[in-house]
C-alpha cells in the first residue's frame, strides 16, 4: 500500500509503476493507494475525490484502488461512500453509524 498525500505524491507512484519492468506488474491486480490517516478529517472528501478522478483521468492504463482514511468519523466515512468511494477505513467501532460506513 502506498500513502499519497498530493496528487504529486500520487503520480510518481502510478509513473514508478508504469516504468517497472512487466515482470514486476501484476497483471488485473490494482495497485493499492491510500490517504494518510485521518486525511479526510483535515482535507476534506472532495479534495480525494478530485485527486483520484485526476489520476484515472491521467493514468486509465493502470488498475489502481484507493483507500480514504476518515479517521474516527462516521459521517465523513458516510459522505465519501456517498461521493463514490469504494475502500474507506474508519477507526470508531463504538460509534453506531461505523457499521453503516464499513464497506
Amino acid at each position: 500500500m502506498h500513502v499519497v498525500n498530493t496528487l504529486e505524491d500520487a503520480r510518481a507512484v502510478l509513473q514508478r509503476a508504469l516504468a517497472a519492468p512487466e515482470q514486476q506488474l501484476q497483471p488485473c491486480a490494482p495497485l493499492p493507494l491510500c490517504s494518510p490517516p485521518y486525511a479526510a478529517c483535515h482535507a476534506g472528501v472532495n479534495y480525494y475525490r478530485h485527486l483520484v478522478d485526476a489520476l484515472a483521468a491521467e493514468f486509465p492504463e493502470l488498475p489502481f484502488t484507493f483507500t480514504l482514511c476518515c479517521g474516527d468519523d462516521a459521517a465523513i466515512a458516510y459522505d465519501a461512500r456517498r461521493l463514490g468511494f469504494t475502500h474507506t477505513a474508519c477507526t470508531s467501532p463504538l460509534d453506531p453509524a461505523y457499521d453503516a460506513a464499513k464497506p
